[in-house]
């Protein structure tokens, strides 16, 4: 990786964090300070990704990695505008809300939970030296490598923090909402959240990032959980972007012995999006799920980047990934399954799935296996192709219009993947935004 291609933008990012550290306020003799530092050196030793690393050869960085973004202080949205992206059925649990990485007291809440459970803003947690901060943040993503990592743990400053203690079911879903609303200048917002789950825990959170409005604007989140022994977490994350949107997350799970993990993420769109989620097998007997859907248009760019490291025997993995693509739009899926030497009767199975509704659009598809085992069952594979015409047909004879035939199978092939979601206020949620999505294609490739 060459820094010297990105020394604008590293110069532009390490100027900002000389004010970032002097708005601190004192917070920078903090031990998490160093964690930052440390971070900001990454980010300058080893820069931002380009198209000759492996990881990124179908998707181009540049529109992340050479732009200078900024933070910016914008208004908040109306009342109206929050309630589409949040949860209609959540009335008791807690929910925060972060309009340009600031917590938004008046659209949240935070109720008294049982004793054993924290959910707090992650700059409370940092100043009153919370454990979990001290044993877990910047540890499961690495800042080391630089890129997208380094850049949002510089700039750690606010966000959620989630510890469930060992033995604690803790069935009420958490809700964290992320907005960006840019300003005039490229807007940078760096959200970051944290989730222990302690030995034989249970949770269950929803995470929603939206930008709202016109302008450039860069949204860079990191996500962190830690599974204990016998822990299980439903993770369900939903990302909508404007067209003028970057989008650039990292998902990193690290998974115990005899764990259980579910990762929903639905797409809704933006002009350039790019998922990274890495989960490691740790421990013997786990089950870790990831569950995918992308649906773009226009001109969108969407990059899925996943990797499940299995790095310990007897464990099982289960990967699908689904895209629906209009117009011009562009996906990519870039799936890998890493099976360790030690990882014997492993598991695993990954597939990727796509649907074409225009001749313009276009998936690049790449499902992986890496296995360095011999008792193992693994599979992988995948399919693009557009709408049946035979099952259209069916459709049709039965005195079903071609439009509503159309919506009837592609609502069928996005709703396997929004039935797998366990809790019903939540699947009805995205159900309900799949619907307005699959709407737009449909709409704009008739």
């Amino acid at each position: 990786m060459s820094v010297s291609e990105t020394t604008p933008s590293i110069d532009h990012y390490s100027n900002l964090f000389q004010t970032f550290e002097t708005g601190l306020n004192g917070g920078s003799d903090h031990a998490i300070h160093d964690v930052r530092r440390a971070a900001l050196e990454a980010l300058r030793r080893e820069g931002f990704p380009t198209r000759r690393d492996e990881a990124w050869r179908h998707t181009n960085p540049a529109p992340i990695s050479s732009g200078l973004f900024g933070p910016v202080d914008a208004p908040r949205p109306d009342d109206g505008t929050l309630s589409t992206w949040t949860v209609a059925g959540l009335t008791e649990g807690a929910r925060l809300v972060f309009i340009n990485g600031k917590f938004d007291e008046s659209a949240s809440r935070l109720p008294d939970t049982p004793h054993g459970v924290r959910i707090r803003r992650l700059s409370q947690a940092i100043a009153n030296g919370d454990a979990a901060v001290a044993s877990f943040l910047g540890r499961i993503a690495s800042s080391e490598e630089g890129g997208l990592a380094a850049l949002n743990t510089a700039f750690i400053d606010d966000g959620a923090l989630i510890a469930v203690e060992s033995g604690i079911d803790y069935t009420t879903p958490v809700e964290i909402i992320y907005l960006t609303t840019p300003g005039e200048q490229a807007t940078l917002v760096t959200p970051r959240t944290l989730v222990v789950a302690a030995q034989g825990s249970r949770l269950q959170l929803v995470e929603t990032f939206v930008s709202l409005g016109e302008g450039e604007h860069l949204t860079a989140p990191v996500t962190e959980i830690s599974l204990g022994d016998e822990a299980r977490v439903e993770h369900t994350r939903i990302q909508n972007d404007t067209h003028q949107g970057h989008h650039a997350s990292l998902l990193f799970v690290n998974e115990a012995q005899d764990s259980n993990f579910t990762s929903h993420s639905l797409g809704l769109g933006g002009g350039f999006v790019r998922n990274d989620v890495t989960t490691v097998l740790a421990g013997e007997r786990i089950e870790s799920t990831l569950n995918g859907l992308f649906l773009s248009r226009g001109e969108e760019h969407v990059d899925n980047y996943t990797s499940i490291e299995h790095a310990a025997p007897g464990c099982e993995s289960h990967e699908l990934y689904k895209g629906v693509l209009a117009d011009k739009s562009h996906g990519v899926f870039r799936g890998k399954i890493h099976v360790h030497q030690i990882a014997q009767q492993t598991d695993a199975y990954q597939s990727n799935q796509n649907l074409l509704l225009g001749d313009d659009a276009e998936i690049m598809s790449k499902p992986q296996l890496e296995i360095y085992a011999d008792d193992v069952k693994c599979s992988h594979g995948s399919t693009t192709g557009e709408l049946d015409e035979q099952a259209i047909f069916y459709l049709r004879a039965r005195g079903i219009g071609e439009a509503a035939a159309r919506r009837v199978l592609t609502r069928a092939f996005a709703d396997e993947l929004v039935e797998r979601i366990s809790h019903d206020a939540i699947r009805a949620h995205v159900e309900a935004l799949v619907t307005q999505r699959l709407d737009q294609l449909l709409d704009s490739g008739e």
